[in-house]
């Protein structure tokens, strides 16, 4: 890549993040925006997906998956490797523009959210980073298309900035009215106990490529991509996790976690002292599931 077009990759880089930033976004990109969109933005979103998509990978009989919003099919490349079952793979969007290169057959709908229409219905749909661009009316039109033609679930991903989990509150109280459980990460359906300035988010780290590095100036060899979602399910769920909300502060003979759980934000400590649980605890990060260590624990007994 010439010096000429790296620059250019940079510039168009910064112009988007800072439309991304005041919201000043438009529905297409041009060809340069997405090229730098793919090398600098998607293997964020793709390693969110992953992660996401990975607390129901042992969900059997997943064979049909809509990508609402798909853009580049950040989300459809992940659930192809999740979902080995899939047969229906469809994907929405009003930018045509991208070329996809999915391992399985698959279908895509040039359609924008206001006219949306949806003749089927999925196991899985994933509004993966759009509701938060649209207007607050349409995002209700959306979710209750997007509901109706659900079997089993439906993910809604946004960026893990205090716009992005406002968006998401939106989201999930209105999914809520319509009847829907929440799988992850709320361990409930009440409103969330945090209070301003916290806000549930978490972080994945993924390593830059060469090019990646270069388009967002950066030295170092990663980045951290902070992301909020929740997994709405048709069914309730008898098992309600505890959620990790923050870093784990780890002291010297305890580590310390702060909890989401069915009875509220808690506050857990693990010692050293107790040495079968704190071995577990010390692998545990942000964003996991807390009972994992009450369950491997039974699992030994």
């Amino acid at each position: 890549m010439s010096k000429i077009n790296l620059k250019e990759l940079q510039l168009s880089r910064q112009d988007l993040t800072q439309r991304y930033q005041t919201k000043h976004q438009t529905n297409l990109l041009n060809e340069l925006e997405r090229n730098v969109y793919l090398e600098s933005r998607m293997p964020a979103t793709q390693a969110v997906c992953e992660k996401v998509f990975s607390i129901i990978k042992t969900e059997d009989n997943i064979t049909s998956f809509l990508d609402l919003g798909c853009g580049p099919g950040s989300a459809t490349y992940e659930a192809l490797k999740i979902f080995s079952n899939l047969l229906t793979i469809h994907l929405i969007d009003l930018d045509s523009s991208y070329s996809y290169n999915f391992c399985k057959p698959h279908q895509f709908f040039k359609q924008n959210f206001k006219d949306l229409c949806l003749i089927q219905s999925y196991d899985i749909i994933v509004i993966s980073y759009a509701l938060s661009e649209c207007d607050n009316d349409l995002v209700e039109k959306v979710l209750l298309k997007a509901w109706e033609k659900t079997n089993r679930y439906l993910i809604i991903i946004e960026p893990g900035t205090t716009y992005g989990y406002t968006s998401f509150l939106k989201a999930r109280q209105y999914l809520i009215e319509q009847g829907a459980f929440l799988v992850a990460p709320c361990p409930h359906e009440l409103a969330c106990p945090l209070a301003k300035p916290d806000w549930c988010h978490f972080k994945i780290r993924l390593n830059r490529t060469k090019i990646h590095r270069q388009i967002k100036q950066g030295t170092q060899s990663f980045e951290d991509e902070s992301y909020t979602f929740g997994i709405f399910s048709k069914q309730s769920s008898q098992i309600k996790n505890k959620r990790i909300l923050k870093k784990p502060i780890r002291r010297k003979g305890h580590i310390l976690f702060d909890l989401c759980t069915s009875d509220g934000l808690q506050r857990e400590i693990i010692s050293r002292k107790d040495k079968n649980r704190y071995i577990k605890a010390k692998k545990l990060i942000w964003g996991d599931r807390f009972s994992y260590l009450e369950e491997k624990l039974e699992e030994k007994m």
